[in-house]
C-alpha cells in the first residue's frame, strides 16, 4: 500500500502541473485577446482621428480656395498656380453691389455749365448756368428737386455761378463750395450775398480732400491755392459711384491737368467732361492718355462766338477712341448708374464730329488768288482765331481787358465794376466809351459777351 502511493505521488504532481500550464495558457490566450481587441478599438479611434483629420483638412482646403476665389476679384494673388484664371468682366459684374440708380444730367444750358446729380433723397449739383437766363433753376423745378445737398462752383465766371443767387432762394441748400477767389462783378457778389444769407454751409475745399454725400464718393483734385487765375484754379472733383467715376475740371487748363496727374497719378475716370467747354486750352492727350475715359461730354452753346468745341479737340478725344457728346449737338445728356454699369441717353441725336478744314475747302478755290481774296482769307482766318479765344469781357482779368482798344488801367477797372454785359455794345457803360469807340473795339474783333 505504501509502494502504491509513493508510486503515485509522482503521477500526480504531474496532473498538477499540467492543470497549471492549461490555466496559463487559458489566461495568456485570454490577456492576448483582450490586447489585440484594445489595440483594435485604439486602431479603430486612430483610423477615425485620421479621417475627420482628412475631413477638416479638405473643409478648410475647400474655404482657403474659396477665400482666394474670393479675393481675386479684388486682387491678384502673387503665388496662384498657372492654371487658375482671373475671373472675367462678366463674373465680377455680377460680383459688385448695385446702388440706387443714379442720374447725371448734364443740362443743355447755351454757352454756359450746370450738371445734376441725383441718386436716393441725394442730389448735388455741379456749376449753376449762365447769369442771362434761368434755365438750371427751372429744369431742377421740372424734376421736382426742392432740396440740394450740395452745390459746387468751379469758379465765379458768370457762365458757372451765374444762376447761384435763384438757385439759394429757390431751394434748400446744405452746402455750398467754392474756390475763394476774389472777384468782383455784380453777378459773383450777388450770388456770395445770397449764400451769406442762406443757413447753407460754405465750404472752400483743397486737393487731396475726399468728402461723401450718401454712396456718392468726392475727392478734389484741384486746385492746391488761388491766386487770381479763375478758370486755371477751378474747383475740380472726381466723381465716384460704386464703380463709375465720372471728372469735372471747370475751365482749367493744360497746366492744371498737368498738376492733377502729377498728384494724382492713379487718376482714372469713365465720363470726364471736357474742360472750358472743349476749348484747345483744356484736354491734352497725356489728361485723356491717363483717366482712360470711355465718354466724353461737353458742355457748349449752338454756333457760339468762341468756336466751342475746338476742332482739334474732337479729333483728340476720337484719335483715343472716347465716344464723344455734346450738349450743343445732343442737347441734354442723361447718363444712369447703378455703380455697376451705365447708360447714356440723350435729347437730341447727332454726332460730333470736326467741321470741314479749311484744306479741303481750298480744294475748290483756283491756285492762284488775287490779293483782295487773300485779304479776305487772312481776316476770315483771324476771325477764326479771335473767336476761339477773344477776350470775354464778363469774364477776363483786368490785365486782359487792357489788350482791347481804348481800354486802359482805369478803364478796365470800370469795365470789370460795371459787369454783366449782354453784348459789347455795353461797354458805353464805362466813363468815356461812346459809340465811335464801340465800332473801334468791334473792328478790332477782340472783345466778345457771353
Amino acid at each position: 500500500m505504501k509502494k502504491l502511493a509513493k508510486a503515485l505521488i509522482p503521477i500526480l504532481m504531474i496532473f498538477l502541473l499540467c492543470v497549471a500550464c492549461d490555466e496559463a495558457d487559458t489566461s495568456a490566450t485570454h490577456n492576448a485577446t483582450e490586447n489585440e481587441s484594445a489595440q483594435s478599438d485604439s486602431t479603430k479611434e486612430v483610423d477615425q482621428q485620421s479621417s475627420d483629420t482628412k475631413k477638416d483638412t479638405s473643409t478648410a482646403s475647400k474655404k482657403q480656395t474659396t477665400s482666394d476665389k474670393d479675393s481675386d476679384t479684388t486682387k491678384e494673388q502673387p503665388n496662384k498656380q498657372a492654371t487658375q484664371k482671373k475671373p472675367t468682366k462678366k463674373q465680377q459684374t455680377t460680383s459688385r453691389k448695385k446702388l440706387d440708380n443714379l442720374e447725371v444730367h448734364y443740362i443743355d444750358v447755351g454757352q454756359a455749365d450746370a450738371t445734376l446729380f441725383t441718386f436716393g433723397d441725394k442730389a448735388i449739383l455741379y456749376d449753376t448756368g449762365d447769369w442771362k437766363r434761368n434755365d438750371t433753376v427751372q429744369y431742377l423745378k421740372a424734376k421736382n428737386i426742392t432740396k440740394l445737398d450740395l452745390v459746387i462752383i468751379s469758379h465765379p465766371h458768370a457762365d458757372h455761378i451765374g444762376q447761384l443767387a435763384e438757385m439759394m432762394q429757390t431751394f434748400d441748400i446744405d452746402e455750398v463750395w467754392m474756390t475763394g477767389h476774389e472777384h468782383t462783378s455784380n453777378v459773383t457778389e450777388n450770388a456770395l450775398q445770397a449764400v451769406l444769407d442762406s443757413k447753407a454751409n460754405y465750404v472752400e475745399p483743397r486737393t487731396g480732400e475726399t468728402f461723401k454725400v450718401g454712396d456718392m464718393k468726392l475727392a478734389v483734385t484741384h486746385p492746391k491755392t488761388v491766386t487770381n487765375q479763375l478758370n486755371e484754379e477751378s474747383l475740380s472733383v472726381l466723381f465716384t459711384y460704386g464703380d463709375i467715376k465720372f471728372m469735372f475740371t471747370g475751365d482749367a487748363d493744360q497746366a492744371a491737368e498737368s498738376a492733377m496727374l502729377n498728384r494724382h497719378p492713379s487718376l482714372k475716370a469713365d465720363i470726364l467732361q471736357l474742360g472750358h467747354h472743349g476749348s484747345s486750352t483744356s484736354t491734352s492727350n497725356e489728361f485723356l492718355n491717363q483717366l482712360d475715359p470711355k465718354v466724353a461730354i461737353y458742355s457748349a452753346g449752338k454756333d457760339n462766338s468762341y468756336g466751342h468745341p475746338n476742332e482739334d479737340v474732337i479729333q483728340r478725344v476720337k484719335n483715343h477712341d472716347i465716344t464723344l457728346y455734346g450738349t450743343d449737338v445732343n442737347g441734354t445728356i442723361v447718363v444712369s448708374s447703378d455703380g455697376v454699369s451705365y447708360t447714356i441717353k440723350t435729347n437730341k441725336e447727332g454726332t460730333v464730329s470736326p467741321k470741314s478744314t479749311k484744306s479741303s475747302q481750298s480744294k475748290t478755290q483756283p491756285k492762284q488768288q488775287s490779293k483782295k481774296q487773300k485779304e479776305t482769307s487772312t481776316a476770315q482766318k483771324d476771325t477764326a482765331t479771335t473767336n476761339d479765344n477773344c477776350i470775354n469781357i464778363n469774364q477776363a482779368t483786368k490785365d486782359d481787358v487792357q489788350q482791347i482798344k481804348h481800354i486802359g488801367p482805369e478803364r478796365a477797372e470800370d469795365l470789370i465794376k460795371q459787369r454783366p454785359y449782354s453784348s459789347v455794345d455795353d461797354l458805353t457803360k464805362i466813363n468815356g466809351i461812346g459809340p465811335a469807340r464801340i465800332e473801334d473795339i468791334k473792328e478790332q474783333g477782340l472783345a466778345c459777351a457771353s
